[in-house]
């Protein structure tokens, strides 16, 4: 098995990272758009969002949705899609997504 280590910066200084665990579900999407982009397929950045992956792939909800959507809309022209594990209940979702972007 091979380990990733990473770290999160934010450059707007009007939020601040205080975990990671709801970073899985944008993890997953940087992921896919990476495999995207190996086999020809175009990088899809209209996808934003929070959840918390599971070991089965399933996504839970995180802390603070409503903020951080709002953060989202208010830091972003309208171009964002914020998804959430209401919207996208498992890992195999995000490819679906993103193929319909």
């Amino acid at each position: 098995m091979v380990n990733f280590q990473y770290k999160l910066t934010s450059e707007d200084v009007r939020y601040q990272v205080k975990d990671v665990r709801s970073a899985s579900l944008p993890i997953c999407l940087t992921l896919l758009n990476l495999l995207r982009d190996t086999w020809g397929k175009n990088q899809i950045n209209s996808i934003i969002g929070t959840g918390i992956l599971r070991s089965d792939g399933s996504f839970d909800a995180s802390a603070f949705e409503n903020i951080k959507e709002k953060a989202i809309n208010q830091g972003f022209s309208n171009n964002k899609k914020f998804i959430n594990s209401e919207n996208c209940n498992h890992v195999f979702d995000l490819e679906i997504l993103l193929n319909g972007c």
